[in-house]
């Protein structure tokens, strides 16, 4: 068997038998991805960052001498800030369910709206991020900066209760 080797000649013959073919292969992809971008809803992401400081206390430090485990707490605030109770009161404060809505009309818009919640734990540090992404623009940034007032509210309230037990 003869060996043929192609040179580069013969590519652009064969390019120029296959124009309309590749032309037409070209504007349908083109075509395709042009309508797949114009389909799609834009999505914004905004990110509200919080400084964990952890107060010790005696039986904390004892805990932890005593090599009881005692747990992430940063992974703790990153699961409770991402909550349900958290994001339905930043519902309730910014009026998405609306003036004097009921528990359940929160709870209704806050469901979906937690699914748009993340946190992140910053790595060697004590920041989480709170990261919103909805494709309303002004809604996005207002969640995630109300999810981080709401949650230091809460945090202090809980705070404040340990503190009156102890006394």
């Amino acid at each position: 068997m003869a060996q043929y080797e192609l040179n580069l000649m013969d590519y652009w013959q064969i390019i120029n038998r296959r124009r309309i073919v590749i032309i037409i292969i070209f504007f349908v992809v083109f075509l395709g991805a042009v309508l797949y971008t114009k389909g799609i809803e834009p999505q914004y992401q905004a990110t509200a960052t919080l400084m964990i400081t952890e107060q010790r206390t005696f039986s904390t430090v004892l805990m932890e001498l005593s090599g009881t485990p005692i747990g992430d707490p940063l992974m703790s605030y990153a699961r409770n800030i991402s909550s349900l109770p958290v994001i339905e009161e930043a519902v309730k404060q910014l009026g998405l369910a609306g003036k004097n809505a009921t528990p359940e009309q929160i709870t209704e818009v806050a469901g979906p709206l937690q699914e748009a919640v993340s946190t992140e734990i910053v790595e060697n540090t004590n920041l989480i991020n709170i990261i919103v992404t909805h494709h309303e623009p002004k809604l996005t940034a207002k969640l995630a900066n109300k999810i981080a007032e709401v949650f230091i509210a809460q945090d202090l309230k809980e705070k404040s209760k340990q503190v009156r037990k102890v006394r």
